[in-house]
């Protein structure tokens, strides 16, 4: 028995809407296929936080020597006032400590457990420094007690006295500096650099 027209027409249509769903899918014909709302470049953080060493400040080029690490946030660096002073007259040491924020030092006296802060100066024979070292004023820590510590900036200063039986010539200085940084989170551990600097006495007056 042969088919009938219609029921060869349905088979037909049947066939072709079953091959239409498979060319394109459950969604509308033409629409987008899916794809994320952003890349992992844009989801990526576009100001990445600076390594220690990049965010230190330079070395200031008065410095003739220092045993700084290079990982260190503290820079140090030694200048005299006068320059080149005469025998018999006095000059000024100044030791400035520049402070990569977020770090602190423990200021000169702070009582232990903390690491104060320590100045150390070695000077030639016929130099003395009678007085203590002038030290600069500190701040009040992030940490919870407060306790007192040093930021930014800053600046010691000792006087020294050359005798004026001091011969003409070149004179080596030598500070030492102890000191431990600390941010929020850690304490690094303890620093003792030994800076030193060549002084140029002149004749005496």
């Amino acid at each position: 028995m042969r088919p009938s027209s219609h029921a060869l027409f349905g088979n037909r249509t049947g066939m072709l809407l079953v091959g239409l769903v498979m060319l394109t899918g459950c969604g509308p014909i033409g629409s987008p296929p899916f794809e994320p709302s952003g890349s992992p470049q844009q989801a990526s953080d576009s100001n990445p936080i600076k390594s220690l060493a990049e965010a230190s400040p330079a070395d200031p080029p008065s410095i003739d020597s220092s045993n700084r690490r290079s990982d260190s946030p503290v820079a140090i660096s030694m200048q005299f006032e006068p320059d080149q002073p005469r025998a018999g007259e006095p000059f000024v040491v100044s030791l400035n400590l520049q402070i990569a924020a977020p770090f602190e030092i423990q200021a000169v006296g702070e009582p232990p457990p903390k690491i104060a802060t320590q100045l150390e100066m070695l000077l030639p024979d016929g130099f003395t420094a009678p007085a203590a070292w002038e030290t600069p004023l500190a701040s009040r820590s992030f940490a919870a007690d407060g306790h007192s510590v040093y930021q930014g900036t800053v600046t010691f200063r000792r006087t020294v006295h050359p005798h004026e039986s001091v011969a003409p010539g070149s004179y080596m200085i030598r500070c030492r500096v102890r000191f431990q940084a600390c941010d929020e989170r850690r304490c690094l551990r303890p620093e003792e650099p030994l800076l030193e600097r060549a002084v140029q006495i002149q004749p005496a007056a």
